[in-house]
């Protein structure tokens, strides 16, 4: 394993809201500083081929000769500390010439989410490029409304507030035609596919949407599927993927799914249709499907 070279600071982001008044940082927005790692050093990659146009690709091992880590954590509303640091085989220092990428793509990023909030008139040279705004489809999907990450400005001036909506922008500038952000599905379930190892969940109030049967929760989701005719509800939480109209058109990953409450509570969420397949294996059979419909705005904490 490689040794690391001295620290030299690169970035201090920090992250606004109730969250991070007490100067932590929950679990899950540490993600979005490693997409953030991984845009930052495809952005150097982007600049470092505009600055030498007889090079097809970037050196071999380019994002591999410095690394970004988060070195600390300020208190207040959460500042995190990310330092850059070179790998032995550049010691004693950062060839000048990437270093100059990674600060301007450092520099990009900042301009870059400045602009989607209406700050500043910086020319298209000096931002990220359209395609790799993409990355802002990871990065900050997980901040809740009244929350932002500021990112420090090259010229001292405010800092560039990345929010729901300005990321939301971003996004719908790249060249992708989904936006994923943080969603709590709740409703029942249909259909499972054990072949594809597949469900579908009958919203409350939405469209039919099949996802994949996390492992974890594969007893859950079967208990809710035999308890279909009782209309058994589960709440799902995960990634959901939205087209730009703000429709749910798909799960990306489901991190939580809460089984119905030790009472057997349920709703009706509609009648069971005609039509369906037959399900066997894993220990149970069924065979009745229907149509379903979800809600995802609120964040509920347990089931009504």
């Amino acid at each position: 394993m490689p040794n690391s070279g001295p620290n030299r600071e690169f970035w201090r982001l920090r992250m606004c809201g109730a969250r991070f008044e007490d100067g932590g940082i929950p679990l899950q927005v540490l993600s979005d500083l490693g997409a953030l790692r991984e845009m930052v050093m495809e952005v150097a990659k982007g600049r470092y081929l505009a600055e030498n146009p007889d090079r097809q690709r970037a050196p071999r091992g380019f994002a591999d000769k410095v690394d970004l880590r988060l070195t600390g954590i300020d208190k207040g509303s959460a500042v995190s500390v990310i330092n850059f640091t070179t790998t032995e085989t550049l010691l004693p220092g950062i060839p000048p010439q990437y270093l100059d990428c990674l600060l301007w793509a450092r520099d990009a990023i900042a301009r870059s989410v400045a602009s989607a909030s209406g700050n500043g008139n910086t020319s298209s040279d000096q931002i990220v490029p359209k395609s790799l705004l993409a990355y802002f489809n990871r990065i900050g999907r997980s901040l809740h409304e009244g929350e932002s990450i500021e990112f420090p400005m090259p010229d001292d001036s405010a800092p560039a507030q990345l929010t729901s909506e300005t990321r939301r922008l971003l996004v719908q500038r790249s060249e992708i035609t989904e936006l994923t952000q943080e969603a709590t599905l709740r409703g029942t379930v249909p259909e499972v596919d054990q072949e594809k190892v597949t469900f579908e969940l009958q919203q409350i109030y939405g469209k039919r949407i099949v996802a994949s049967i996390p492992e974890q929760y594969r007893e859950v989701i079967i208990k809710a599927f035999n308890g279909y005719r009782e209309n058994h509800r589960i709440l799902v939480q995960g990634i959901g993927r939205y087209d730009h109209r703000d429709r749910l058109s798909g799960v990306e990953t489901i991190e939580q799914v809460t089984p119905p409450g030790p009472s057997g509570r349920s709703c009706t969420t509609g009648r069971a249709s005609p039509y369906g397949r037959r399900l066997v294996g894993w220990g149970w059979q069924s065979s009745f499907s229907s149509r379903f419909r979800l809600a995802i705005r609120q964040f509920p904490t347990e089931l009504p």
